[in-house]
C-alpha cells in the first residue's frame, strides 16, 4: 500500500488510483490497530496506528474530492468501521448518518418504497450502503450482548429491541449487496458476520430474528424470501423447526 501511494502520487499521477491506494493503506493501519492490543513489543502503539488510520483515510477523502464520490463513500465507511473497532460506536454511527447517507440519497432503500429505480447507477455505492448497514447491525448486536451480560432492570425487553434492530439492518445490508451482484466477497463477508452474531442465540432469540427479517421484507418492499431469509433457513433450519432444533441450547 505504501509503494502504491508513492507511485500514484509522484511517478504517475492517477488520482483515482491514488485514492484507492490511500484507502487500502488506511485499512491496513485500521486492521493493525484493531489487533495491536493482543501483541507485545515495542512497535507502534495502538493509539499511533489508530491515528495513522484516521489521517490516511481522511487524506483519501480529501484527494477524492468531488471527482470520485463513490471513493469518498468507500473511505468514509471504512473510517466509520475503524471508529467502531476502537470502541467509538457513536462516532461510527454519526459518520454514517451525517456523511455517508447524504452522498447516496437516491440509492437508499426506503421504507414503503423498496429498491430505487436508477437509469445508470454507480453500483459500487450499493456495496458501501451494505457495509454501512452491516456496521449498524454489529453495533446493535454488541449492545444486545452487553445487556445480556449485565442483566439489569428490564434487560430482556431492551436487549430484544436491539436484536430486532440488528436483524433489520442485516436484512437491508444483504439487500444492498444483492443490487451489486449475486455473490461477491463483501456479501460473503457480511453473511459471515451475521452467522457469527447469530450462532449463539437460543431458539426464542433466533425466532425474533426470523420474524424481524420477514417484517423488514414487507416494510421495505423487498423480494420475499430475501437472501438473508434463505441464508437463515440454510444455516439454522426453517422458522417452524427452531424449537425442536435448539430446545437444548440456552445462553450461558
Amino acid at each position: 500500500a505504501e509503494q502504491a501511494v508513492e507511485i500514484f502520487s509522484e511517478a504517475v499521477r492517477e488520482q483515482a488510483r491514488l485514492v484507492e491506494s490511500l484507502i487500502e493503506r488506511g485499512c491496513v493501519y485500521r486492521n493493525w490497530a484493531r489487533i495491536r492490543s493482543g501483541y507485545e513489543g515495542e512497535d507502534s502503539t495502538q493509539a499511533e496506528l489508530a491515528r495513522e488510520a484516521v489521517v490516511t483515510l481522511k487524506q483519501a477523502i480529501q484527494e477524492a474530492g468531488s471527482s470520485f464520490p463513490h471513493l469518498v463513500m468507500d473511505a468514509l465507511v471504512n473510517l466509520a468501521w475503524h471508529h467502531y473497532y476502537m470502541g467509538e460506536a457513536d462516532v461510527a454511527r454519526s459518520i454514517r448518518e451525517a456523511q455517508v447517507l447524504p452522498l447516496a440519497e437516491e440509492y437508499q432503500i426506503e421504507e414503503g418504497e423498496g429498491v430505487p429505480e436508477l437509469e445508470t447507477p454507480v453500483t459500487f455505492c450499493w456495496v458501501q450502503l451494505g457495509k454501512a448497514s452491516s456496521l449498524l447491525g454489529q453495533i446493535e448486536m454488541a449492545t444486545f450482548r452487553r445487556l445480556h451480560r449485565e442483566r439489569g432492570e428490564a434487560w430482556e425487553q431492551q436487549a430484544n429491541q436491539h436484536l430486532r434492530r440488528a436483524a433489520r439492518y442485516y436484512t437491508l445490508s444483504i439487500a444492498y449487496d444483492q443490487l451489486f451482484g449475486r455473490d461477491f466477497r463483501e456479501m460473503r463477508s457480511g453473511l459471515d458476520l451475521v452467522y457469527d452474531d447469530l450462532k449463539r442465540l437460543n431458539a426464542r432469540e433466533l425466532g425474533i430474528v426470523y420474524d424481524m427479517v420477514a417484517e423488514t421484507e414487507v416494510a421495505f418492499v423487498l423480494r420475499s424470501p430475501s437472501r438473508l431469509a434463505n441464508f437463515l433457513d440454510k444455516s439454522f433450519g426453517p422458522r417452524e423447526g427452531l424449537s425442536e432444533v435448539f430446545s437444548d441450547l440456552e445462553r450461558p
